[in-house]
């Protein structure tokens, strides 16, 4: 199809009369269903089938549609032709046996062919029918932007639900389990846009002041879907003004019925409330601030909408993007197409309906026949149609997402003393150490910064986004020449600003098999969650949610790695089932009892939540032995502190375990230090059920009185001998008489560790954790001290591994994690996944804190003590951000091979025509690689179009799995040494092709780049851009080289995730 198509008539092949109205009706679904109706938007794919809007119409209305018509035509000519072969056929045998025509008119066979042939002839409505199945087919699963996977038949007149069963013994199914959720947050929670022709500063925000959400995973009833409202909150201001920022808020919730009455029509509801929402809102900001009145109503118009306002377009896109669009089919055309058949056998065919000895029932099965052809064909059309636009947004969904920044963050200690100077001399820098350390508080604090300020405060963390990217680049070079050590192996963590779905998909080629700990605290899909849902489907968006997340997760876990996932009552369940299908070993549920029960509402006052713990592989998770080392080394410390083991240092000793908060109620029990300064508890030597051998009820005797002591209840858990061996090891606890029951005497060891319990009692407050650092931008989060015994409990005693964590938040998983390193100097790693606005304002903040002190007040550090440390973190393109920059080139010059060829035409428009036609897009590798880092992506920021940069280099290294071992810029030449994914090493150079020919690349290889290769051993080098380095392999074959552009665009393409 091509434009000039678009030019036909569309009115010409337009049915009228009754089959018109049917036409016009399927029309109507079919614009909705192609996105034809959004003129007014103009993000994502909606800009996109905007552009091709026109033609698409012309296709369907011309070409596609007419075809029922031309179809059915050709079908009843045949039908009618084999009816009349057939009727003349049985003439003549009756004729041959001598009958007359008045006779063998009145014949039953005769007469039934005669009934049929009336009947196809003069069928004219069937036209009209397959306008009217083909509208009652789609409209069944379609959902304001969605297609729901209802599988519905009809069986004696009652509408049935059917799932997929294979048999299993427990089957969990829900209504999107074939989809991927893309919603997020970020735009309900807070839109901001801004205007060419405002001031640079001048926003507005859209925020919901509550959003209140159902019950029950119930489809909503008519009416009572969430709608956008500006809010009526009691004590909340619909609009306040806050400098150069507007902030308007919004109610998310059902309609009253008397807001239901007052509007005009049932039909588009949402956009009859925006004209209200409008006019409400031009009201306040007149009385408010008039200029921001003058500046909501600066036109925006479209061809749709000439008189629209920027205030209407953006009402128009918040509420758009957050009321439909929720889910992007795994597989429409199989799932439409199976349907369809269902369709055609249970409602068409109707077999319930037949009578098969009624001569009416054999002359409509042919009509019927001929109808269910041309509906499963015309049907299959549109099919192929919708499966191109779905399929399509399915592969911008699962591409790779580009890398756009990419900054580090590391303490002064191990930076070069070389680079200090230029530090402190860089003014942000500066202001970023005053506001997250005090640092003006210090007494030699002046500027420019001393020297010694440099050297006496080593854990203050440098930020390279304060810097140029020369600095970066000198940096990075300066630490492959200083170190031995890779890279990768310095590096202490990674952040990632992104949706945690594509951070889980851009990180499968290098974190598969590398991950020890998955440690999850996702939104629980209650009232207060934040979590968005399609209306009447609550449970099940959230399902699809977790399943699509969790799924892309696991793959990256070590063969003995461990799955985490906080969660309450409201979702435990089917969390739990859901986790049955990911091939995990059932490893236990921790009931966390929060020690502070939520009273005041009704039912029970709920004081704990859930842990479900899963892992690859059948484990026992024990508990670190961070506590163990805490309470040894205070022994030794209280012995040495009183000369040896005094009465005092044990009541000391007592008094400090007793009280310790680090410690838990078994670590309590650790109380006393033995004449030797070993720590021991006393434990029960009850049987834990009723002994009925003699042997377990024998006394011990006192070894001072010599008289038997008393036998547990239950009797002893141990055999007499055992018992023995235990008094004359002396491990049994005597009481000063034998009036006393005996205990174990249970000494506490280095090596000790602890099976984790199915309960934890832990009622300390992670808001506190936060507030102690000045980071109050958060509303909840958990305890570091309760992430650290979990997390460490994962890891086990080894202090090395990797946690995840993609709902990071405000970070207590990487607090936790740089904790541990720290009590017992460990190389544990984290990688944080987070995509609101709190990665800038808490997370990020957090870890450069925490690296700095260990101890915070009020926001100011109480000591100036703090850990190395050395981070990466980079921001992600966002799905979003690749539907923004597609551009449409239409197919040139195609138009006399098309109209040549009319089946090529159209099965370029149902499959082809949206892939070809955007493939030069940015976000689909469609630019060149000429500079690193001059490659850009066209997206919309506050509501205004520009143009962003993307880090090629850091994004290949994600799509070939490199564990980079050194980053050099020597000549303009970018050189990376690592191993990728299938632990190939290699050697990656990026340059700019303008000023880089492959001559002087030839040279600076020759010059720089062997070297860097034979000291790394690398086997496979990579060059962007068209190059000559394959003349300078050596016939040995020792390495070779690989087309880089080749292998990014395949790797982006990639389907790693389902």
């Amino acid at each position: 199809m091509t434009e000039e198509s678009a030019e036909t008539n569309p009115q010409q092949s337009r049915p009228s009369g009754a089959v018109g109205e049917k036409f016009e009706l399927l029309m109507e679904l079919l614009r909705e269903l192609f996105q034809l109706d959004k003129g007014d938007l103009d993000f994502g794919l909606y800009r996109v089938m905007n552009m091709k809007a026109a033609e698409i119409e012309a296709f369907l209305t011309t070409d596609l549609l007419p075809q029922a018509k031309s179809g059915l035509s050709r079908l009843k000519a045949d039908l009618v032709e084999s009816l009349e072969s057939e009727l003349a056929r049985e003439i003549a045998n009756l004729k041959r046996v001598g009958q007359d025509n008045e006779t063998i008119e009145k014949t039953p066979l005769i007469v039934e062919l005669r009934a049929k042939h009336k009947s196809a002839v003069e069928d004219a409505a069937t036209e009209g029918h397959v306008y009217n199945h083909l509208y009652q087919f789609f409209s069944r699963y379609y959902d304001s932007g969605d297609f729901m996977s209802l599988r519905r038949m009809r069986a004696n007149g009652d509408t049935s639900y059917l799932i997929p069963y294979n048999g299993e013994e427990v089957k969990l199914h829900w209504a999107n389990a074939d989809q991927y959720y893309i919603k997020t947050a970020e735009n309900f929670a807070s839109y901001i846009f801004g205007h060419e022709n405002w001031p640079k500063n001048a926003k507005v925000r859209f925020e919901v002041a509550a959003a209140d959400a159902e019950k029950d995973n119930i489809k909503a009833d008519s009416g009572k879907d969430r709608r956008f409202l500006l809010t009526t909150r009691e004590g909340q201001s619909p609009l306040t003004a806050d400098g150069d920022q507007l902030v308007i808020y919004f109610d998310h919730r059902p309609l009253t019925e008397t807001e239901a009455a007052a509007l005009p029509g049932k039909n588009n509801v949402q956009p009859q409330l925006n004209e209200e929402t409008q006019a409400s809102i031009l009201r306040l900001a007149t009385d408010l601030d008039p200029v921001w009145a003058q500046r909501l109503v600066q036109p925006a118009p479209t061809d749709c909408e000439p008189e629209r306002v920027v205030l209407a377009k953006h009402l128009a896109v918040y509420t758009a993007k957050n009321s439909f669009d929720y889910f992007i089919h795994k597989d429409l055309q199989g799932f439409l197409r199976r349907e369809l058949d269902l369709y055609l056998k249970t409602e068409i065919m109707a077999l319930d309906d037949f009578d098969p000895d009624s001569i009416e029932s054999e002359s409509r099965l042919g009509r019927v026949l001929v109808l269910m052809s041309a509906v499963r064909s015309l049907g299959g059309k549109i099919i192929d149609f919708l499966s191109q636009l779905e399929d399509f947004h399915k592969s911008i969904w699962l591409k790779k997402k580009f890398v756009l920044e990419t900054n580090y963050g590391i303490t002064l200690d191990k930076v070069p003393e070389s680079f200090h100077a230029e530090i402190a001399a860089n003014e942000a820098q500066v202001a970023e150490w005053i506001e997250l350390y005090a640092l003006d508080e210090i007494a030699d604090f002046a500027k420019p910064l001393p020297a010694s300020l440099l050297h006496d405060n080593p854990h203050m963390i440098v930020d390279t986004r304060h810097f140029d990217k020369d600095f970066a680049d000198r940096l990075l070079t300066a630490l492959a020449d200083r170190d031995a050590v890779s890279l990768e192996k310095d590096l202490d963590g990674l952040l990632v600003y992104g949706e945690n779905f594509q951070a889980l998909n851009l990180l499968q080629e290098r974190y598969c098999d590398d991950v020890k700990c998955i440690h999850i605290d996702p939104p629980y899909n209650t009232q207060t969650s934040g979590f968005i849902y399609k209306n009447g489907y609550q449970h099940s968006s959230w399902l699809s949610m977790m399943e699509n997340r969790i799924r892309a997760s696991v793959t990256l876990l070590t063969e003995d790695g461990s799955f985490l996932c906080h969660i309450d009552e409201n979702e435990y369940e089917r969390l739990y089932f859901l986790t049955d299908n990911l091939q995990l070993s059932k490893t236990g549920t921790v009931i966390w009892d929060k020690q502070n029960p939520m009273t005041g509402g009704g039912g029970i006052a709920i004081q704990h939540e859930y842990l479900l713990w899963r892992t690859r592989s059948e484990q026992t998770i024990r508990l670190s032995n961070g506590s163990t080392l805490l309470i040894l080394e205070k022994a030794k410390s209280v012995v040495q502190e009183h000369g040896g083991v005094t009465d005092e240092a044990k009541k000391e000793f007592y008094r400090w375990v007793k009280n310790s908060e680090e410690l838990d109620g078994g670590d309590r029990g650790y109380c006393y230090i033995d004449e030797n300064g070993k720590v021991y508890g006393s434990v029960s030597l009850r049987a834990p059920e009723p002994r009925t051998d003699p042997k377990f009820f024998q006394p011990l005797l006192h070894p001072k009185t010599g008289k038997p002591c008393p036998v547990p209840p239950n009797g002893f858990s141990r055999t007499p001998e055992t018992l023995q061996a235990m008094m004359e090891r002396g491990e049994i606890l005597f009481g000063k008489s034998e009036q006393t029951q005996p205990r174990q005497k249970r000494y506490l060891r280095a090596s000790t560790g602890k099976q984790l319990s199915s309960v934890i009692r832990d009622g300390r407050r992670g808001k506190q954790d936060i507030n102690r650092l000045g980071l109050r931008d958060f509303p909840y989060s958990h305890s570091v001290h309760l992430y650290s015994t979990l997390v460490g409990a994962a890891l086990g005693e080894v202090e090395q591994g990797t946690t995840l964590d993609f709902f990071a938040g405000s970070g207590t998983t990487a607090h936790a994690v740089m904790n541990l390193n720290r009590e017992d100097d460990g190389s544990r790693k984290y990688i944080m996944v987070e995509m609101g606005h709190h990665f800038e304002t808490v997370l990020l903040p957090r870890i450069k804190k925490v690296a700095y002190s260990h101890d915070w007040k009020e926001g100011k550090p109480v000591s100036r003590e703090g850990q190395s440390h050395f981070f990466k973190y980079i921001k992600l393109e966002s799905h979003e951000d690749a539907l923004d920059s597609l551009e449409v080139k239409p197919l040139q010059d195609a138009g006399d091979l098309f109209a040549a060829n009319p089946e090529l035409a159209e099965d370029y428009a149902l499959r082809y025509q949206l892939s070809h036609e955007t493939s030069s897009s940015a976000s689909l590798c469609g630019g060149d690689f000429t500079r690193p880092n001059g490659y850009t992506l066209s997206v919309v920021r506050d509501g205004a179009r520009r143009d962003v940069a993307v880090d090629l280099p850091e994004t290949f290294n994600y799509l070939i799995g490199l564990r980079i071992h050194a980053r050099r810029v020597i000549e303009d030449v970018l050189a990376i040494t690592g191993i990728d994914a299938n632990e190939t090493r290699c050697l990656i150079l990026w340059r700019n092709i303008e000023t880089t020919g492959n001559d002087a690349l030839n040279a600076w290889f020759e010059t720089h780049g062997e070297r860097i290769r034979a000291e790394f051993n690398a086997s496979l080098v990579y060059v962007n851009g068209d190059h000559g380095l394959g003349r300078l392999t050596p016939s040995s074959g020792a390495w070779t080289t690989s087309a880089l552009e080749l292998v990014f665009r395949e790797k982006m393409f990639a389907a790693e995730v389902e």
